[in-house]
């Protein structure tokens, strides 16, 4: 699903961008050009970058060794 209609970024490449270690809206917004444009997405970003950063604490929680 798209997330940033202005610039056809997707919630996927949203995620994506965390994964590759932009952890805040804004670097992810540089680098992905979401919420650049209108603005009307900027909060759905928030919240999808704060997801994202949450579900890969929990995966690396996940594999790491007592």
């Amino acid at each position: 699903m798209f997330l940033c209609v202005c610039h056809a970024v997707t919630e996927h490449q949203v995620a994506a961008s965390v994964l590759d270690g932009h952890v805040t809206a804004d670097a992810v917004a540089e680098q992905t050009g979401a919420s650049t444009g209108c603005g009307s997405c900027r909060e759905r970003l928030c919240g999808l970058v704060r997801a994202a950063r949450a579900a890969d604490a929990v995966r690396s929680e996940d594999f790491a060794v007592a």
